[in-house]
């Protein structure tokens, strides 16, 4: 089986509850501690959000696009590639 490329991690605090969540297909939902899951997020290379009460989130940042550090030279929001000229 293909390892698939995780995007996001759910720890729920209450039923001790990992989601994980992929870039193609369902959802995992395994039952671990705080530290299996912040282990597994951290071996994917997910960066931690604010804790609520209820559960800890990790998500995988977009990529910054390259282009960007053409608007920090004097370039225009128009004649940047991300954006679309529609």
């Amino acid at each position: 089986m293909a390892e698939r490329e995780m995007v996001s991690l759910v720890w729920h605090r209450r039923d001790l509850q990992i989601e994980l969540g992929y870039v193609n297909g369902d959802r995992e939902r395994w039952i671990g501690s705080d530290i299996v899951a912040a282990t597994l997020a951290g071996n994917a290379g997910l960066s931690p959000l604010p804790a609520t009460e209820d559960a800890v989130r990790w998500v995988r940042q977009p990529e910054p696009c390259a282009a960007i550090s053409g608007l920090r030279r004097g370039g225009t929001l128009h004649s940047h590639p991300c954006v679309s000229q529609a």
